[in-house]
């Protein structure tokens, strides 16, 4: 009994032997899986270490893109028709057709308006293309250098000299307003202190500043009179930003300068509200009735005439001075592209945000449309009040805007305060019950003249027993 066979000692060898492989090679796993993430780790720091800290306060991007979930809401109003200025729209083989004027526009700037030669441009370019490549929130390493230098010396030189020509030159009238949209893209700009080291360069004695001459060619655009603010142009990013800083100039109640650090946080905001959709954010904005129902309860619009900005809104006595706005597909394209600057920049208050929620809430169907053209408040040339309402409807999707950042905040408070008094608020419940319809208003007449034949049938009868 105490004899093992051989066969019965090779089973007990063999499951020896197993089962120290189950014992070693767990060991050898772990050894792997430690090699493994050794690697990956020192791969992370590598990435760490080779990340160049940027000075948030003077170096953060200032012409971005366009955020996706904004660009789906109407992709064409920020893709430029005509002309693709600056990276982001350089490959567009539909923008290419107006390569040929670039080069015109160069030649032009080249022999007409200086004798500085060719090199000393191509070098101003090279001495600034970092500074130039920081200022757009996109990586442009894929641009080769040279390639980067002649494309913003054809943009810069062809910008300036569309401005300072403005209508005429080597285009249609056509073709110049198409070009003057493209302009106020956010995604077609052009850092500014480019555009004023080539225009100092080629006008040494020009009158004017460059802001000046940019300001007085949006003005002739648009039909304003703005006023450049009190900084001057270092302060200016780019066209578009320039435009932003001339229309809130008028405001009384502009926002504090934020630190470098408050700034990134807000940025860091904005991006995760884009991604969230921050409902929590909007519900806590003052929001007002519509047009009519606020003329039904006693409050009146008016046209403010002589202003400075279509943003400078008032309200007083119950009375809404609104600035005339000319609605057109050049108005929705600025207004579009003026949001989603403020959308993505550290720096920007939010003052159109404001102004179209302001005027979403006071437009929801072509009844309100009508009532603020009576007004002489809209001036439309995008056809029906409907297409109207629905743009307005339309532009506040999708952006987001803090309760404390809302300049109009107050108004719409003094507004909501106005309408919810017991005298207006039964005003309101009159004009919408009664009032509203012309059968409605009979009902009340017939009803009311009943009520009289019945007192006065009344009356008869009670003096009939004396």
């Amino acid at each position: 009994m105490g004899d093992i066979s051989s066969n019965e000692l090779n089973k007990k060898k063999k499951m020896s032997t197993d089962e120290q492989n189950c014992f070693t090679e767990e060991p050898v796993k772990e050894n792997v899986e430690i090699i493994i993430k050794d690697a990956w780790l020192s791969n992370v720091q590598k990435r760490v270490e080779e990340t160049k800290l940027v000075n948030w306060s003077t170096q953060s991007p200032t012409i971005f893109k366009v955020p996706r979930i904004l660009k789906e809401t109407n992709p064409s109003a920020y893709e430029p028709r005509i002309i693709s200025l600056g990276p982001y729209h350089r490959s567009d083989t539909e923008l290419q057709a107006t390569d040929n004027l670039k080069w015109q526009y160069l030649k032009y700037f080249l022999r007409r308006f200086c004798n500085i030669n060719l090199d000393y441009y191509l070098n101003l370019i090279k001495n600034m293309e970092d500074d130039l490549r920081r200022a757009y929130s996109e990586d442009l390493s894929m641009i080769p250098s040279n390639d980067f230098i002649l494309m913003m010396l054809l943009d810069g030189c062809s910008v300036i000299l569309k401005i300072l020509w403005a209508y005429g030159s080597a285009t249609t009238l056509w073709a110049d307003v198409k070009i003057s949209r493209d302009i106020f893209m956010l995604e077609n700009q052009l850092p500014f202190f480019l555009l004023e080291a080539l225009f100092n360069s080629a006008f040494p004695h020009q009158p004017d500043s460059l802001s000046q001459n940019i300001l007085d060619y949006i003005n002739k655009i648009t039909g304003s009179d703005l006023e450049l603010p009190s900084s001057d142009s270092g302060r200016f990013h780019h066209i578009l930003h320039l435009y932003h800083s001339c229309i809130i100039v008028p405001i009384d109640d502009p926002t504090p300068t934020q630190s470098s650090t408050s700034g990134l946080r807000r940025k860091l905001n904005k991006l995760l509200r884009f991604r969230k959709k921050q409902r929590k954010t909007q519900r806590e904005l003052t929001w007002i009735p519509s047009a009519t129902l606020l003329k039904q309860a006693g409050i009146h619009f008016k046209r403010k005439k002589n202003a400075k900005s279509f943003l400078n809104i008032t309200f007083k006595d119950g009375e809404i001075e609104i600035p005339q706005l000319q609605m057109d597909d050049h108005t929705n394209t600025v207004l579009r592209n003026l949001i989603a600057y403020e959308q993505c920049s550290v720096e920007a208050p939010t003052y159109v945000t404001s102004y179209v929620h302001f005027m979403d809430c006071l437009i929801d169907t072509a009844e309100d449309v009508e009532l603020l053209q009576q007004d002489d408040i809209i001036i439309s040339g995008l056809g029906d009040s409907d297409e109207v309402a629905t743009v307005f409807n339309e532009l506040f999707k999708e952006v987001v805007i803090e309760s404390e950042e809302d300049y109009l905040a107050d108004i719409c408070e003094k507004i909501s305060k106005h309408r919810n008094t017991s005298y207006n608020k039964w005003r309101a419940k009159l004009n919408h019950d009664y009032f509203n319809s012309p059968w409605a208003l009979i009902s009340l007449v017939g009803a009311i003249f009943l009520f009289i034949l019945t007192a006065i049938q009344t009356i008869y009868t009670v003096l009939g027993y004396y």
